[in-house]
């Protein structure tokens, strides 16, 4: 089967083919700004270096986030959008799946925890166990001083917001865990393999909408409102 994968969730958006679970080729870019744009430009060209072309796709994986609710409805809208013509599948997970699986595959960790910047001095987390490769803390949303109660020993941490975290984040003071002390991003070839593997299970694809972790940011009026 020949697959196409989507990861936009961060500032650095990848796309991956797939052929037979085998990884084709990939692109990446980091372009905030025409996502949309750089990925319908960056399409034919993997497809063309494979010697492929897009009527041959017959399946797309596409990352979910959380992360950026602009990137996510594009990756989302270009994969239904390619799909529609031959109702082809769209299968779908959650962006930390690709993040945790790459990190148990080079490290020896037994968790990882994937978190991200939600303003207000709130982080949003995710943890996933190496064994089955299991989430075990949903997507939640938790104050910074939380952070160390949901880190068992053997875990490694991970996010694509590490710049604008490390001043607050208790590194170093907390025992058994490990810092990837870099701004670190899901990217399509590790959602691919992921998400090939567990539709090739039998697991069912999570649902076509963005997870979006941010909290509403309330802009009070700006000249007085009357009373009706």
């Amino acid at each position: 089967m020949i697959a196409l994968a989507f990861e936009m969730s961060t500032r650095q958006g990848s796309l991956a083919l797939f052929s037979g679970g085998k990884l084709l080729g990939m692109k990446t870019w980091n372009d905030e700004g025409a996502r949309s744009q750089t990925l319908f430009e960056l399409l034919p060209q993997v497809l063309g270096e494979a010697g492929l072309r897009l009527e041959q796709v017959e399946a797309f994986v596409v990352g979910r986030g959380p992360g950026s609710y602009t990137g996510l409805r594009v990756a989302l809208t270009a994969a239904r959008s390619l799909a529609l013509p031959k109702d082809l599948q769209v299968y779908t997970l959650n962006s930390g799946l690709a993040f945790a699986a790459e990190i148990f595959a080079g490290s020896s960790a037994r968790q990882a925890a994937v978190i991200g910047d939600a303003r207000r001095e709130r982080l949003w987390i995710g943890v996933f166990q190496r064994e089955g490769l299991a989430q075990s803390l949903d997507w939640t949303l938790i104050p910074i001083a939380e952070l160390p109660r949901h880190l068992a020993e053997g875990t490694t941490v991970v996010s694509p917001d590490w710049a604008r975290l490390v001043s607050v984040l208790p590194v170093g003071q907390v025992d058994g865990v490990t810092w990837e002390q870099a701004d670190r991003c899901p990217t399509a070839d590790w959602l691919g393999r992921v998400g090939l593997e567990r539709w090739a299970q039998g697991v069912a694809s999570e649902p076509l909408t963005p997870i979006y972790m941010h909290p509403p940011v309330f802009l009070p009026p700006q000249y007085p409102v009357r009373d009706p």
